[in-house]
């Protein structure tokens, strides 16, 4: 009828959002029927799927920090700094090149669109300090004039696609620029034209340093004097075996006047691998006019290679396996070298535990829910090390008093001639300790104890059964002959089975020793 109104309520399922079409029916009691059909959107707020990771670096290294989002487009992104927003920032991916000291910090990213916004977890970026040594050349002789860092060897500089026979080492030329060595070089003839890596291509100077095993080789920084005739290079590259010689680490201009200048270009730091050698090739090119073969128009001196020898993390004490009650502190521990700064990221089964990041790991008032495996990954700008695991074994909240707990009331365990050790609450002889020690009912009277006494040929012999799990009691069995003096030798005592969680004991005294014979079971609580 007229007026009549209709509610139609569409509930979107989680992180459903878009577009749809609906059509509503309304049927009246006469059989008017009206349809309708409406456009329905559903917009939902951003969710992070990818969170940012922490990393840590070198200084001169780049870093990268992702995330990735789910959300009713457009999505925004705003990369913040300790809390603070980064100019430029606003990508879901954030590049920062050659970081330093300075970038260290937390990284997080607030994801924003038309209905809300999300904020991911902080990513913190550790950058460490270079310890770096500087290896020079004077080309008095073809390797390095000053000491190579400890467990670094190589250097000695050799000429590649020299344009003919002209001696590397040389003396014609005197190097004019602040700091100069003195008069030796090295020198080639160099080829015309633009860069060629190839063989018979560019000329190059080539040196190659082996690190000792267990690290790796990161150089830093280059320096060197230059000079060039009018048919010699104009522009030079630095290329390594580090990434195959497929990008330059330093380039530069060359001014062909034959004066001597020193080069400091930028650099993008070199890291080697683990083990493995770089060579590293100094090419000339761009050169014009038409050179002489054999003769020298590119010469070099003063070669400077700023380099750290890198050495990755290594575990030299594993943490340890314990087995502990409910309720104990547990401590793992771990020691580990290399190079600085080391971080720590203890797991459990494989998940991150939040907030253990330091070598050892305190577990308080551990529970049953807490067993498991515990490993910790080691981190520093060279690599990642896990750990072996540390298996906790968690028994279980037990010892009498908790059986007491279980079987008594809060006005029975007030009541210690109810419930105490020496009570015996159902009348049946046995004290409360022993119904604990042998797996009884402390308030239902039992008709037997569980305890047999019997006799072979050759000995007498007692038995009894306890549960297995009882290992907070130790169990002493001994023997009489007058019921005035006790005691356990000549007694033997051997478990003969273990079934459905209990254990069978059985005492044995030689018949030899007596012609009669008392057996009495002590318990203790340890």
């Amino acid at each position: 009828g007229s007026g009549a109104s209709r509610t139609v309520t569409v509930t979107p399922a989680a992180n459903q959002s878009g577009t749809a079409t609906i059509t509503v029916t309304v049927t009246d009691g006469g059989g008017l029927t009206k349809s309708d059909t409406f456009l329905l959107t559903v917009n939902t707020a951003p969710t992070i799927t990818t969170q940012p990771v922490s990393g840590v670096v070198f200084a001169g290294e780049n870093v990268t920090f992702t995330v990735a989002a789910e959300g009713t487009a457009p999505i925004t992104y705003q990369w913040r700094k300790d809390g603070q927003p980064i100019a430029n920032a606003t990508n879901p991916t954030l590049a920062l090149t050659s970081v330093q000291i300075a970038d260290a910090g937390s990284y997080d990213v607030v994801v924003t669109n038309s209905v809300g916004n999300a904020t991911s977890n902080a990513a913190t970026l550790t950058v460490n300090a270079v310890i770096t040594s500087t290896i020079t050349w004077n080309f008095s002789t073809a390797a390095p004039s000053s000491p190579l860092p400890g467990g670094l060897t190589g250097g000695t500089v050799t000429q590649g696609n020299n344009n003919g026979t002209t001696t590397m080492l040389d003396s014609s030329a005197t190097s004019t620029y602040s700091g100069a060595s003195g008069g030796n070089n090295a020198g080639l003839a160099a080829r015309t034209g633009s860069l060629n890596t190839a063989t018979n291509g560019s000329a190059y100077f080539q040196f190659t340093f082996s690190p000792a095993t267990g690290t790796r080789l990161l150089a830093t920084a280059l320096a060197f004097g230059a000079r060039s005739t009018s048919t010699g290079p104009q522009a030079f590259a630095l290329y390594t075996s580090a990434d195959n010689y497929a990008t330059p680490a330093a380039t530069g201009t060359i001014t062909s006047t034959s004066a001597w200048v020193m080069r400091t270009p930028s650099f993008t730091p070199v890291i080697g691998t683990l083990d493995a050698p770089v060579t590293f090739r100094l090419y000339g090119y761009n050169g014009s006019g038409t050179p002489s073969v054999g003769t020298a128009n590119w010469r070099i001196d003063d070669l400077a290679l700023t380099v750290a020898i890198q050495t990755p993390p290594a575990i030299t004490t594993q943490p340890a396996s314990q087995t502990v009650a409910a309720g104990s502190n547990v401590t793992f521990s771990v020691t580990a070298t290399g190079t600085e700064t080391l971080t720590y990221q203890w797991r459990h089964n494989g998940n991150v535990l939040s907030g253990a990041t330091s070598n050892s790991l305190t577990l308080s008032a551990v529970q049953s829910s807490q067993a498991g495996n515990y490993d910790v990954v080691v981190t520093n700008p060279d690599a990642t090390v896990t750990s072996s695991a540390a298996v906790l074994t968690v028994n279980a909240a037990g010892g009498f008093d908790a059986w007491r707990n279980e079987h008594f009331d809060a006005n029975e365990l007030a009541n210690t001639a109810i419930s105490g050790p020496n009570a015996d609450p159902d009348g049946d002889g046995i004290a409360n300790l022993v119904e604990y020690a042998l797996g009884l009912e402390p308030k239902v009277a039992e008709s037997g104890n569980g305890t047999e006494a019997s006799a072979t040929e050759t000995e007498w012999r007692y038995t009894f059964s306890r549960p297995a799990d009882r290992t907070d009691v130790t169990y002493l069995v001994e023997a009489s002959t007058d019921l005035v003096t006790w005691s356990a030798n000549g007694v033997s005592l051997t478990r003969t089975a273990v079934e459905a969680g209990r254990e069978t004991w059985r005492a044995s005294y030689p018949r030899a020793s007596a012609a009669n014979v008392f057996f009495r079971l002590r318990v203790e609580v340890q």
